[in-house]
């Protein structure tokens, strides 16, 4: 299959990107590339993207989608996202954020944000309600003074997971009969698989993500219109 493949740090080129357009072809790239590609070039809303960088496309995340869509923590109820990072981009990450929380929670209808820094670190909380009732909290962290971390913590109705980097690579599934399993434990993460997107769920994710940093500036909920 004919695929485009646009570096994370490559100039975008009009022309390959229009052949790509008018032939329907793949765009891999990462999630930052990708939202510039939607917002600079006029893409069929079908248009696939194949992104490199989506924790939805991660093995132990995509395993924790699974596991929730199956209803081993029953109906969910709260899912909780951390990133601690170092020399990071915030607005790819909150989308990535946003992206793995649509992917196990369903749609999003209302958003609250709050951000705020002084030398050497920066801080975000972003709150989304979900359609389900769920409601999903996004954490990000920059720093100089610590290593990096991800934390990604689900609880529903009959259960918990949670999946933390840090200090070793692991995954918790914990029933509320309070037997186990873990899985992935002192494993290095292998990113294998790319995240199937199309060019509309882009704009969808890069529409909440700018009501997240909007209600940052106001200090006010952004209500999500709902599609359809």
């Amino acid at each position: 299959m004919q695929i485009l493949s646009v570096g994370s740090k490559e100039t975008l080129v009009q022309v390959p990107i229009e052949k790509a357009a008018a032939g329907g072809i793949p765009i891999q790239c990462c999630m930052e590339q990708a939202v510039r590609i939607v917002q600079q070039y006029n893409l069929e809303e079908e248009h696939p993207f194949l992104l490199t960088d989506s924790w939805t496309r991660e093995p132990t995340t995509r395993n924790m989608v699974y596991l929730l869509h199956r209803g081993k923590v029953g109906d969910p109820l709260m899912g909780r996202m951390l990133e601690r990072t170092v020399d990071a981009e915030f607005y790819p990450s909150l989308l990535k954020h946003i992206s793995f929380a649509m992917a196990g929670f369903g749609s999003v209808r209302r958003v609250f944000g709050r951000k705020n820094g002084r030398d050497g670190f920066e801080h975000f909380i972003g709150t989304l309600r979900m359609a389900s009732g769920a409601v999903v909290q996004i954490e990000w962290m920059q720093t100089n003074y610590l290593e990096p971390v991800w934390e990604f913590d689900i609880s529903g109705s009959e259960g918990n997971m949670q999946y933390r980097s840090e200090p070793a690579q692991s995954f918790l599934w914990e029933k509320a009969s309070g037997s186990l399993s873990r899985e992935g434990e002192n494993k290095q993460l292998h990113y294998n698989e790319t995240q199937r997107i199309t060019a509309r769920e882009l704009k969808g994710l890069d529409d909440i993500g700018a009501m997240l940093i909007q209600s940052c500036s106001r200090n006010e909920v952004q209500e999500v219109e709902v599609q359809g």
